[in-house]
């Protein structure tokens, strides 16, 4: 996971991209479905474009 690779926990990250912790955690384990804006969000700050996601 590209988050787990750049060594930012999850709270972190949550944090970077507006996010909870739980809701990142929910989204890395697919237990929710996300809307396009959080997903470029989560894109953004990943630095990578949403589309590479969906691959």
């Amino acid at each position: 996971m590209a988050r787990e690779r750049s060594g930012i926990s999850q709270r972190r990250f949550g944090m970077m991209v507006g996010l909870s912790r739980s809701h990142v955690m929910d989204i890395e384990s697919a237990r929710v479905n996300i809307t396009l804006d959080t997903l470029e969000r989560v894109a953004h700050g990943l630095g990578v474009e949403p589309w590479e996601l969906l691959i």
